[in-house]
């Protein structure tokens, strides 16, 4: 009997070894376990006898944290590592976690990572730092000290500008309570190249963010955190980022609230819709053509970082130049971003991004944390009367444009509504009815200037299109859904002091006068100080500098830290926040009388979605538009989102429309793009494409053994799941 099994066994791994798919595809050894003497090389100066000191202890190691005391009475640490270098064979490739130990001085931050700012190339690949500041130690490490809630910051910048460095919080959040760390990830190529489906899967920079998080919930409560109650904020890109995070299904189960300002996961900057060619793009600009795809990559890691980041630039301003869609210009990723890596085997380290946002909506995937979603009065100001100005006043002397052609650019341009990667053929179908076009003009009228009217056309599609939609999505599954939209404009902007180098922000003072609404990016000096690429103080800019200012600041800081402490915002001198519904659409205006109220452009998302109901409400009252809707678009119930078949069976079915024949609609709703956000699973979907790429590499470390295996892959660096 004994010799059966052994045979049997022996036949069963001989079958199982010939139907394995073999995925060594270079790379490097897995390093061996440290031993208990090894100490972390940091070459960093020596602390001064008064700074702060946190002993971090897990296991065998124990590690001195030694940061700073700051004059307001908080601390702070700076440039921690959490991840060894992405460099040489670890370019490209996911994150090696890398444990606190030994004597740690972090009382600087760490360089930015390689991008262009300011017209210079700036940073270096050892760049994967975060930062911690706190408002209170735990006494003499002491467990009886109270932790605090934890606020991860995650940069914006269009995926390919910008540092943790920058965003230092005000004293006025800290002293609300909670404690903020902010994160560094690799940007542009070296974040998020994708090289074919086998061998580079990218979202590099998204699994940075991932392992990053991954470090809080181990380590903050020796800065005085609560591991327990970690919300994760962004900005722009950030905030898409941190959308992206929350779908994971293994991330999303860690944190307890999101903060989603001025982005998210169907914004148009959210996915790289053509992450292959963008990848091909750069193997060319390189000069690494014309080898297999392991040579390829190797070709790329052997570059000096410097000449990718050159090629980056080359890329993105010869994308620009030919680029004739404003939104596009206003929005578009021109280099790698996240991508859709698809679903994988589940042998390996799960994929980021499995499917589209708007798919994931359909199958249930939208994760029950509470949302903060925000966006500013006039978020594409700053780009169109400022960096686009010269192009608009062109297209303007066309007559046609402002009534039909920039609403077939925004249609284009809003890729993060796309569905198979291609524009939504029932927007596509009405928005061909200049008779529909024409009641957008109805509800501006004409007292508006062209100008005005391009920044509210393009801050509709861009920017409050897809936060309307978000709120949307989470408020089928999720309670504690709050909106809000800043009106406050600034004394001063000092948005491109944050964001420098992406089309959006732009100094306009100098430019049709004042803004009329603050522009993307304004209210980021409401929670953060000012800081240029490296973490320095500007000494010649301000953040507040009015006593109204001051006032909403006051107003911001309070509603950011109330949502980080319990999940819903809170205002003071305004009625109660009521959370986000389908039926009321409720949303806070921030200024400095904020006010609470029902509808978030109820009448132009009606007119977006193609909602019929929304549009012969009493608000709105455009019966024509809702009958123009239900002629186009079919009957009542088979509206612009219950016109796609096929959803949830993945990318293999024709796809018409957004949302399929899906139900939990807008209550009462005839159809829209917001007609059906949710359809019950695909059951028995077995169509799972494996992911034998560079990216998803991870064996079981054999029994009875001390050693970490070796790994067969490029992508095989990170050895242990980064979301823990």
């Amino acid at each position: 009997m004994a010799l059966r099994l052994l045979v049997c066994s022996a036949l069963l791994c001989l079958v199982a070894a010939n139907s394995r798919v073999r995925r060594i595809v270079g790379g490097e050894k897995a390093q061996e376990p440290p031993s208990p003497s090894e100490q972390i090389p940091f070459t960093t100066p020596e602390p001064d006898d008064s700074s702060p000191l946190v002993f971090v202890k897990t296991n065998r190691r124990r590690a001195e944290v030694v940061g700073n005391r700051n004059p307001d009475g908080t601390y702070s640490f700076l440039g921690i590592r959490y991840a060894m270098p992405p460099t040489k064979n670890r370019r490209f490739v996911r994150p090696l976690r890398l444990k606190p130990k030994g004597l740690i001085v972090a009382n600087k931050f760490g360089p930015p990572c390689p991008q262009w700012w300011r017209g210079r190339l700036v940073g270096d690949e050892d760049c994967l730092h975060l930062n911690v500041f706190t408002p209170q130690l735990p006494e003499n490490n002491s467990s009886s000290t109270p932790l605090l809630p934890v606020m991860m910051w995650i940069h914006g910048g269009n995926f390919k500008t910008g540092s943790a460095a920058q965003y230092v919080p005000l004293r006025e959040l800290l002293s609300r309570g909670i404690v903020v760390v902010t994160v560094q990830y690799r940007l542009g190529t070296l974040g998020f190249l994708k090289f074919g489906n086998q061998n580079l899967g990218g979202n590099s920079g998204l699994f940075d963010i991932s392992l990053a998080a991954r470090w809080v919930r181990e380590y903050i409560h020796f800065f005085g955190g609560n591991p327990g109650r970690i919300t994760v904020a962004g900005q722009g890109s950030g905030a898409s980022s941190v959308t992206h995070l929350s779908f994971h299904k293994y991330f999303g189960r860690h944190i307890k609230g999101i903060i989603s300002m001025s982005g998210g996961p169907v914004s148009p900057f959210a996915l790289d819709q053509s992450a292959d060619r963008s990848g091909g793009e750069v193997v060319q600009a390189n000069s690494c053509t014309g080898r297999g795809s392991i040579s390829t990559v190797r070709c790329l890691q052997a570059l000096p970082f410097e000449n990718i980041v050159q090629e980056d630039g080359n890329i993105e301003q010869a994308k620009k130049k030919g680029e004739k869609n404003v939104g596009k210009k206003l929005t578009s990723l021109f280099l790698s971003g996240p991508n859709v890596e698809g679903a994988d085997d589940n042998r390996f380290l799960p994929n980021f991004i499995v499917e589209p946002p708007l798919e994931a909506a359909s199958h249930h995937h939208i994760p029950n944390i509470p949302l903060l979603v925000g966006v500013t009065k006039q978020e594409t100001g700053g780009g169109v009367k400022g960096n686009l100005l010269q192009d608009i006043t062109s297209l303007l002397t066309t007559a046609t444009f402002i009534t039909q052609g920039i609403f077939k650019d925004l249609l284009t341009a809003n890729t993060g509504l796309y569905v198979n990667n291609t524009v939504n053929p029932g927007l596509s179908k009405l928005f061909d009815s200049s008779q529909y076009l024409q009641f957008f003009d109805t509800l501006i009228g004409s007292a508006l200037s062209g100008i005005e009217k391009v920044v509210q056309h393009t801050t509709d599609a861009l920017f409050n299109l897809p936060a309307f939609i978000l709120s949307n999505f989470w408020a089928q599954k999720n309670k504690n859904v709050y909106l809000y939209s800043f009106e406050h404009t600034p004394a001063k902007s000092i948005a491109d002091y944050f964001l420098n180098g992406i089309t959006l922000v732009s100094n306009i003072s100098s430019q049709e006068g004042n803004n009329k609404g603050p522009s993307h990016g304004d209210d980021l000096a409401f929670l953060f100080e000012v800081r240029n690429i490296d973490g320095e103080p500007l000494n010649n800019v301000d953040n507040i500098l009015s006593e109204t200012d001051q006032k909403v600041r006051d107003h911001f800081v309070t509603v950011v830290a109330e949502f980080v402490k319990t999940g819903k915002p809170r205002i003071d001198g305004a009625n109660d926040w009521s959370p986000f519904n389908t039926e009321e659409g409720s949303y806070m205006i921030i200024k400095d009388n904020p006010k609470l109220k029902k509808g978030f452009r109820k009448c132009n998302m009606g007119l977006w979605t193609g909602d019929a109901d929304m549009l012969k409400s009493t608000e709105c009252a455009l019966n024509g538009a809702s009958e123009i809707v239900t002629n186009t678009l079919g009957s009542a119930g088979t509206g612009l989102l219950k016109a796609t078949t096929g959803v949830t069976d993945g990318l293999s079915k024709t796809v018409t429309g957004i949302g399929s024949t899906l139900t939990g609609s807008i209550p009462k709703g005839t159809g829209g793009l917001l007609g059906g956000l949710y359809k019950e699973p695909a059951k028995n979907n077995n169509n799972k494409t494996p992911n034998l790429g560079l990216g998803g590499l991870y064996q079981e470390p054999p029994k009875n053994s001390n050693k970490n295996p070796t790994s067969g892959g490029l992508g095989s660096s990170l050895l242990k799941n980064p979301f823990g």
